[in-house]
């Protein structure tokens, strides 16, 4: 409870520092880089961490956050205020008194002095010298290639020599298939390194589906080596979506980042491990919104100019004042298995409907359209 874990904090002042304890080393350091410290009525701090935040970037963290990912990975709970020790050691300017210089000898000679002016003069002669030297060679001078047009083009029309403006037209088409093919590589590479290192960002990179993040959680379960689980950012609905399958699968949630960066952290703990999901409610929120788009990135011109088509698609239906409705429906078919119940019993086609020999009406009571405020007609 929150008094044990005061008690915790509060700890010993005799204590041994953190990393002199067999129980220190229970705790991985190399999971978290902590690179600085924000104080405050609850300190926060700047981590890098794959396995907290399931991605590269540094982000700040509440103490409490860290404290709790410490103890999740195998810090002992007594041994925390060591841990805050340590960590803030090397975080908090450490201010020390001036040196007064009292033990260094200063001599008193001038030796030295004519030493360094000697030297001095030489180096000024050699600098001079080379200098004259430079001078004396004829550089030509060299210009560059003019370009012109929006990709920038090399404007090779103003070379005179027609063997060379072929040269240099081959050599520019070269060098940019092989900047675009490396280009490309690039790309691949990272994204494949990304795909390894389960970047959802990268994977997903304008929408993500609901049955994606399904199976995105159900890899997490299985994956014993992630302890962290990241998201990219989606709308308040989408997070929230997160936030209850998380609950569901028995899993932590935090929000990082703010504005548009904003999005969500799943993190496994002890339930993870000792209860099962809920599948029932996890069922009934993937029957409701299917997509979900980040709201970091731009959507793409297509994908918007397609649910425009959508929402401002006229209606097929289309009646005028007076209208009967259902006037050319089709008549039912024969294999229709109302009207195929009705001939066993002896009805036949014309014939109206009622209990005492069909005596009914033939013609059904006809819908006319009204559209108008005026009276009836």
């Amino acid at each position: 409870n929150d008094s044990e874990d005061e008690a915790f904090l509060e700890g010993s002042d005799n204590e041994p520092e953190f990393g002199f304890m067999a129980e220190d080393f229970e705790f991985d350091m190399s999971k978290v880089e902590i690179t600085n410290i924000r104080q405050g009525v609850s300190d926060q701090y700047l981590v890098k961490s794959t396995l907290l935040l399931g991605t590269d970037d540094s982000h700040w963290i509440d103490e409490d956050m860290l404290l709790d990912f410490a103890v999740e990975n195998g810090l002992v709970k007594y041994r925390l205020n060591a841990f805050l020790k340590y960590v803030r050691k090397d975080l908090l300017p450490n201010f020390e008194p001036e040196p007064t210089y009292s033990d260094i000898y200063i001599s008193e000679s001038s030796e030295e002095e004519s030493d360094n002016e000697n030297d001095l003069s030489a180096l000024i002669s050699f600098s001079k010298t080379q200098q004259m030297f430079f001078e004396n060679i004829d550089i030509m001078p060299t210009k560059s290639i003019k370009t012109k047009g929006k990709n920038k083009k090399p404007d090779l029309d103003r070379i005179g020599d027609k063997d060379l403006r072929t040269t240099l037209q081959e050599l520019y088409l070269i060098h940019k298939s092989s900047r675009k093919d490396k280009k490309k590589e690039r790309e691949l590479a990272k994204l494949k390194a990304s795909i390894k290192a389960h970047d959802l960002s990268v994977k997903y990179p304008h929408m993500i589906h609901i049955t994606d993040i399904k199976e995105e959680f159900e890899a997490f379960l299985q994956d014993q080596s992630r302890n962290a689980l990241t998201f990219p950012p989606l709308d308040s609905h989408g997070n929230k979506t997160l936030g209850k399958l998380a609950h569901n699968y028995n899993m932590k949630h935090r929000a990082l980042g703010e504005g548009l960066k904003r999005h969500i952290v799943v993190v496994k703990n002890k339930r993870t491990f000792h209860s099962l999901p809920d599948y029932g409610s996890i069922g009934y929120i993937i029957k409701q919104r299917p997509i979900y788009h980040r709201v970091d990135v731009k959507r793409l011109k297509e994908e918007v100019l397609k649910e425009d088509k959508k929402k401002l698609a006229p209606s097929k239906a289309n009646v005028n004042e007076g209208d009967i409705v259902g006037a050319h429906a089709p008549a039912i078919g024969k294999e229709n298995i109302g009207r195929r119940l009705l001939e066993k019993l002896g009805w036949i086609h014309g014939e109206g409907l009622g209990a005492l020999g069909n005596q009914g009406i033939n013609e059904p009571v006809m819908a006319v359209v009204k559209k108008t405020k005026t009276g009836l007609k």
